[in-house]
């Protein structure tokens, strides 16, 4: 996992929607005295045109609620499945191997997936170069 540093700054709630492979899909800062659920509203507005495809949310215990689920319902036909805690267990929880030991998402994970965005920037600009590929934002020279 990455290191966070900036977690510890104190007011403000951060709320990420990833996708299965974790690429993120919508964030949403919202100040700390405002909950969860209202944080989701506002992370999740607007987005049914830009991912049509999503639809099941898989969440935390804090953005438990029927006024969400049913809101998730009504605006993009989503399923909000709210995932629960193992019993017994406190603090930070990992996901357990077969043989009951932690097994953490290595950190050469991240590394990857950077390296595969940075890979890909740079073929884009390349093709971008080359005159392959004409971006849509940039009118083509006479």
């Amino acid at each position: 996992m990455a290191d966070f540093t900036h977690k510890c700054v104190k007011g403000r709630k951060r709320h990420l929607l990833v996708d299965t492979l974790g690429l993120p899909l919508s964030f949403s800062v919202t100040p700390a005295n405002v909950h969860d659920t209202l944080g989701a509203h506002c992370l999740l507005a607007g987005l049914k045109y830009f991912v049509p495809r999503l639809k099941i949310i898989w969440a935390d215990q804090a953005y438990q609620g029927h006024n969400l689920a049913d809101w998730c319902r009504s605006t993009g036909d989503w399923t909000l499945e709210v995932v629960k805690r193992a019993s017994g267990t406190r603090g930070r929880c990992r996901a357990t191997s077969a043989r009951g030991g932690t097994n953490p998402m290595p950190r050469w994970v991240d590394y990857v997936t950077i390296m595969v965005v940075v890979i890909l920037l740079l073929s884009l600009l390349v093709m971008v170069l080359w005159g392959v590929f004409v971006p849509i934002s940039i009118p083509p020279t006479p």
